[in-house]
């Protein structure tokens, strides 16, 4: 009779243990495989307590997002814009959009929503991303005092307005890399 228990295989008795508590669990526990079939014969391995449990199949690797995963499981992706041309700092790129919209340092980055301040952070963190690459949306996010989500939103409307043909869109991009071609000082 102890030969017969030593026979059962760990998948075997935890599926018994679930098979009338949950059917569904114990067809997952024995590989995703048919119902409990007369003939189904897993592998036999002795169980005992210096044996580990098998593990079940390992997860496939998952997209980008799908529609059952939660929104905090999908990864954080930046949207690819063009290589760039122009080695410049951070700093250097805030500093040049307050230059060119009479704006301070404070307004550009501060909390205010107004179109006359909203757009130019909208161009100087497009920028940002354009020029300095390695930099996170949550970098992004700290530098102009937004979130990740408002600079990922940044990084796709600019692109949008200026394909769209928005002229005070791209009259400021232009005026903007002008200065930012100027060597430093």
């Amino acid at each position: 009779m102890s030969d017969d228990l030593d026979t059962v295989t760990a998948a075997q008795a935890r599926a018994k243990y679930y098979a009338d508590r949950n059917p569904a669990a114990a067809r997952r526990i024995l590989g995703n495989g048919p119902p409990l079939y007369a003939d189904y014969a897993p592998p036999t391995v002795k169980h005992t307590m210096a044996t580990p449990l098998p593990r079940m199949p390992a997860q496939i690797e998952q997209p980008f997002w799908s529609a059952s995963m939660r929104r905090s499981q999908c990864r954080q992706r930046k949207p690819r814009i063009e290589a760039p041309t122009l080695e410049t700092s951070p700093a250097r790129i805030v500093s040049a959009v307050c230059n060119v919209t009479h704006l301070s340092v404070g307004e550009l980055t501060g909390k205010n929503r107004m179109y006359r301040i909203a757009r130019p952070r909208q161009v100087a963190c497009y920028l940002v991303a354009k020029y300095c690459p390695d930099l996170s949306l949550k970098q992004l996010g700290y530098i102009f005092h937004i979130h990740h989500t408002t600079a990922m939103h940044s990084l796709l409307a600019v692109p949008k307005r200026v394909a769209r043909g928005h002229l005070s869109t791209i009259s400021l991009l232009r005026r903007i890399e002008a200065v930012l071609r100027r060597p430093a000082q």
